[in-house]
């Protein structure tokens, strides 16, 4: 691995979720997840 950047998660306060320091893509697997604004390295 080269390089790795973290993802931040952003629930609701009575989310199932809410108060984990780590959430797995496995956790994810039945939630409705929206992308949100990409940094500007990604345009190419």
């Amino acid at each position: 691995m080269i390089y790795t950047e973290p993802i931040v998660l952003a629930v609701g306060a009575t989310h199932r979720l809410a108060g984990r320091k780590s959430v797995s893509y496995e956790d994810l697997a039945d939630e409705t997840v929206m992308g949100g604004a990409r940094p500007d390295y990604s345009v190419e």
